[in-house]
């Protein structure tokens, strides 16, 4: 899902794209490293950063196909 947000909205505004998809890969990591060394109680500060990159780049993308 994300990798399409990324095409759709790099079209129009790559840097913006760019630095939220940023964003949200830096959450994925934090994330997998939470969950690695804490359990699932270790997830919770990647998904929250990671939401940071994908709830922009959703509201981009309606706000390019208007």
């Amino acid at each position: 899902m994300i990798q399409i947000l990324m095409i759709l909205n790099g079209l129009v505004y790559p840097v913006y794209t760019a630095g939220f998809g940023f964003i949200f890969v830096i959450g994925r990591v934090l994330y997998g490293y939470g969950y690695a060394n804490y359990g699932p109680s270790g997830r919770m500060v990647g998904g929250l950063i990671s939401h940071l990159g994908d709830f922009p780049l959703m509201i981009m993308t309606f706000y390019t196909g208007w």
